[in-house]
Parts: structure tokens; sequence; C-alpha cells
């Protein structure tokens, strides 16, 4: 999801930071480095919240991977965007490789249960500017998202 690419890019940042290239690193990828500091900022507020409520160990000047065994574990990231964002849960249909259908669109045919208007399923389309347009990342055809976007299309 996109979540699990930003969350990505933050922890590329911070080795790229703690290598002293947080310039060029921000600058290739197009991020913007007060914004990763001020989130950092809240990761660190946040992280005393739950040390204070017994949730993770007391940090260290080793940070957050310190505190919790489980900060580094993708997976479990994966089931809590899931569980946080349910019920806005979209099944993907794979078009097969060098199909008509697979030349003529760059997206998967991807069914929202019950978002059409008349209660039915409804076809949408994963947004372009997703990193979960590139189809061949997707992993289980299962896309979790936070809001529907509609212009030309509707869009996650």
């Amino acid at each position: 999801s996109d979540q699990l690419a930003a969350a990505a890019a933050y922890r590329g940042w911070c080795d790229a930071r703690a290598a002293g290239k947080e310039r060029g690193y921000c600058e290739a990828r197009y991020l913007n480095a007060r914004a990763l500091r001020d989130l950092e900022a809240a990761r660190g507020e946040l992280l005393r919240h739950l040390a204070s409520a017994r949730f993770v160990k007391t940090p260290t000047a080793e940070g957050i991977a310190e505190a919790s065994t489980f900060a580094g574990d993708d997976a479990l990231l994966r089931g809590v965007l899931c569980a946080a964002l349910y019920p806005n849960v979209a099944a993907a249909t794979r078009t097969a490789p060098g199909s008509r259908a697979a030349q003529r669109t760059p997206y998967e045919k991807v069914t929202l249960p019950g978002g059409h208007r008349s209660g039915g399923d409804a076809q949408v389309w994963i947004h372009p500017s997703s990193i979960n347009a590139r189809p061949e990342r997707a992993e289980s055809g299962l896309y979790v998202y936070l809001d529907k976007v509609e212009t030309s299309r509707l869009f996650l």
C-alpha cells in the first residue's frame, strides 16, 4: 500500500541521514525533509506515550527499534493497516500478461464490494500515482485504501 511505501521512504531517509546523505536522498525521491523531520518528532512523541502506557519499553538512544521487538515487522504493519482501514478493502482481478486487455489499460480490474450506488459491486481503478498502480507489486490481489477519488474514473 501507499502507507507501506511511505514507511519504507521514512526508513530510507533515516539511513541516508545517518550516512550524511539526507539532501540527496530527498531530492532524488521528491521528499520534503522538513516533513520527514516533523514525522520523526511525532513518531518520538507517540513512542513516549506508548512507553508511559507500558505498551513498549522505555525508549533509549537507540530509538524505536530498541523499544519494540516488532518495530521492523512489515507483515504486522500490513495486518494493522488492514484492520485499521477495514471495511475499505477491494479485490483485484488480474489480467494475463500479453492479453489484449492488459495491452489496452495499465490498470488492474479492481472490484469494490458494495461500492456501487445501488449497493452492488463497483469497478474501480488504482490511482496512477499510487505505488499500487504497478500490478506486479501486488502480492495477494487485495487492496486496503484510505480514500476513493472520482475524476474521470473512480480511483482508490
